[in-house]
């Protein structure tokens, strides 16, 4: 009888071992998923930002060429030329510039702010990998001792 209550102890034990293993395994898996699907956010964010600021800088280029056209047509039918033809398309130009250039600041601090969110985002994900309760061999072990030392104890009053 004790060998049969000693069998069912270590079974029990095993047991209890590989639910936990499989629930902290399930967990695991589910962080994975998690942070999977996260970096595939962050990865589709980055492609929107570079993607709204081309279409930024080739709206911003559109009008600036359109803007150009009209101050020749303007110069031309106004008789204005050489010099003062020259600054304003200059300044036309650089207005273009700067906005381009600020465009592209726009973009960079953009990218930046989604990079730290990806960062927030992997450290939680290791937190809570971390976080995850695993069973240990060696604690199951002692477990299945002790229950087998406790019922191979005499019982009090009964000697044998």
């Amino acid at each position: 009888m004790c060998d049969v209550m000693t069998g069912l102890t270590i079974l029990s034990g095993a047991y209890s071992y590989m639910q936990q293993s499989s629930a902290a395994q399930a967990q695991q898996d589910a962080i994975e998923a998690a942070y999977s699907a996260q970096t595939q956010q962050l990865a589709d964010r980055y492609e929107q930002i570079n993607q709204n600021a081309t279409d930024q800088v080739s709206e911003r280029s559109r009008e600036a060429r359109a803007e150009l056209a009209r101050i020749r047509v303007a110069g031309a039918e106004s008789g204005l030329g050489g010099v003062s033809q020259q600054r304003i398309e200059g300044e036309s130009e650089m207005l273009r510039g700067m906005d381009i250039a600020s465009i592209e600041g726009n973009r960079k601090n953009a990218l930046k702010a989604a990079q730290y969110g990806g960062q927030t985002a992997q450290l939680e994900g290791n937190a809570r990998m971390a976080a995850v309760r695993r069973p240990s061999l060696v604690g199951t072990g002692l477990q299945i001792a002790s229950s087998v030392m406790e019922k191979q104890k005499p019982k009090e009053g009964i000697v044998k």
